[in-house]
């Protein structure tokens, strides 16, 4: 069948893409718990 030389590149394109999207939404992730954090954070007690 011909199209039995293309599984492997959308396996190995498929895979990739996951990882990518998976960086990606781990990326955000750390941005926006980083933004909240600092935006919620208690406030410095000055003496």
């Amino acid at each position: 069948m011909a199209l039995d030389g293309f599984s492997g590149v959308a396996v190995t394109t498929m895979i990739s893409l996951a990882i990518v999207d998976l960086h990606v939404e781990l990326v955000a992730g750390a941005a926006a718990w980083t933004a909240g954090w600092w935006l919620l954070r208690e406030p410095a007690a000055e003496e």
